[in-house]
């Protein structure tokens, strides 16, 4: 099944239909700032703004990178993508981040692109090594998954479950209309 048809027939779980809805809304409050960069780097402002949920539930002192608090610190990223940084505002580490992972250059963002671009940002591990579990990163608070997470970089356990929610609920919530 495509990610666009999975995304189509998703059923989000009861317990996350209040968190996906409160998280889409916490996103649409900072739209102005995601699509600053967007506008930069030419991709949708819900992308930067799923990947900062996911990565740092939406703090703007996290990097996009990996969630780590260290703008305006001087310190550089110590996680996977190590030594970025340092930077002074949100929107330059975001810019980094995006730029280092090419996505200026990506040219189609449907929802099946988009949904992919997103697994990759997290990393092809289930997708390679574990597809039987559809990511988290996407699925999380769907039925479409159950349990099995990587802990670490590297480090999967099969019966971790993933209690943060993925980004396909809240971009339900974004826009109605996918």
């Amino acid at each position: 099944m495509t990610y666009a048809e999975m995304f189509k027939k998703m059923v989000i779980r009861q317990q996350y239909l209040g968190q996906a809805e409160v998280a889409a809304n916490k996103l649409l409050v900072f739209k102005d700032r995601y699509e600053k960069v967007a506008d930069i780097l030419k991709c949708p402002w819900y992308f930067i703004a799923l990947i900062h949920y996911r990565e740092s539930a939406a703090h703007f002192d996290g990097v996009l990178h990996n969630g780590e608090k260290i703008i305006g610190t001087g310190a550089k990223t110590k996680l996977v993508p190590k030594n970025r940084g340092p930077f002074s505002t949100w929107e330059e580490a975001a810019i980094d981040a995006l730029e280092l992972r090419n996505i200026q250059k990506v040219d189609k963002w449907d929802l099946e692109n988009l949904l992919e671009e997103l697994e990759q940002w997290n990393g092809l591990g289930y997708k390679n090594y574990h597809p039987e579990i559809p990511t988290p990163y996407l699925w999380s608070g769907t039925t479409y998954y159950m349990k099995g997470k990587y802990a670490a970089d590297g480090k999967f356990d099969p019966n971790l479950v993933d209690k943060q929610l993925g980004v396909a609920p809240i971009l339900k919530f974004l826009d109605k209309t996918l």
